[in-house]
């Protein structure tokens, strides 16, 4: 909460000065930035933060209003990053799923891209522009920075746990995993085979070990707890398994829910809903 309370003080200073900047013509930063890009048509053309982006956007709206409502109702809000918007949504899946989640490399690799030159731009960003309005800049920039380490940090570390939790079972879903998430678990799995021979297995009659990898005796992620979601498409979900009935005329269990629901359900009941995205996980 405190983040967001003072990312709310930084927007309103930012709002305030946008208006600031576009005021007058007395506002030497702007002008001076307008200056420097003319001159040096050699220098890389900056691409503002979507922080900073916003708060152009919405002040522009409130200067312009009858412009904006000629637009649509699409054009009220500024429009979310698609690439920004998907790493939440995988962020948010991988979180409140019981079960490993499908590994997005496209989305993945582009964010890790994205991080190792913004160092060097928020180094940068002084020489490049006034001094007055860098320090506000790299402040956001950093933010951004900081925003989509801390998901992908986050998300990488509840996808190692779920590994380790269900070594065994994790050899089915490699179709899920990065290359280096199958090299893990390999080594992760040795690890634990050599361990768990010297303590335990090794003790044990011969071959009777060997049981222990049959189906009814790996342990498996709990498919069956209730988890908090948002409906994104119209659907219609089946309640059978949970209720226990397997008679299929009975339509006591089939329940539908319009987009824009949000629902306290079973796992094991919206899981192939979640898969095709019909569904999203809610924090």
């Amino acid at each position: 909460r405190s983040v967001h309370y003072a990312l709310a003080l930084k927007m309103a200073d930012l709002n305030n000065l946008l208006g600031d900047i576009h005021s007058d013509e007395e506002d030497a930063p702007l002008a001076t930035l307008q200056h420097q890009a003319d001159d040096d048509n050699d220098r890389e053309r900056l691409d503002l933060p979507p922080a900073l982006a916003e708060a152009a956007r919405k002040q522009y709206q409130t200067a312009t209003p009858e412009k904006e409502s000629e637009e649509g109702e699409e054009e009220d809000g500024i429009e979310e990053d698609p690439d920004y918007a998907q790493l939440k949504r995988l962020w948010k899946q991988e979180m409140n799923t019981p079960e490993l989640m499908t590994h997005d490399t496209e989305t993945i690799g582009l964010f890790l891209e994205l991080l190792e030159g913004q160092e060097e731009t928020i180094d940068k960003l002084p020489s490049r522009m006034d001094s007055n309005l860098a320090p506000l800049l790299q402040s956001i920039y950093k933010m951004d920075a900081d925003r989509v380490r801390f998901m992908l940090t986050d998300m990488t570390r509840a996808r190692l746990d779920k590994l380790e939790a269900h070594p065994l079972y994790m050899r089915e879903m490699v179709d899920r995993m990065s290359e280096q998430e199958i090299d893990y678990l390999k080594e992760y799995g040795q690890l634990t085979e050599r361990h768990l021979r010297r303590t335990v297995l090794d003790h044990l009659p011969k071959d009777a070990w060997k049981k222990l990898d049959e189906p009814e005796m790996i342990d498996t992620p709990n498919l069956d707890q209730f988890v908090f979601c948002k409906v994104l498409e119209t659907v219609e979900i089946d309640n059978h398994d949970a209720q226990g009935n397997d008679d299929d005329d009975d339509e006591d269990g089939i329940q539908e829910h319009k987009a824009g629901s949000c629902l306290i359900a079973r796992y094991s009941a919206i899981r192939d809903l979640v898969l095709k995205g019909k569904i999203e996980m809610l924090l």
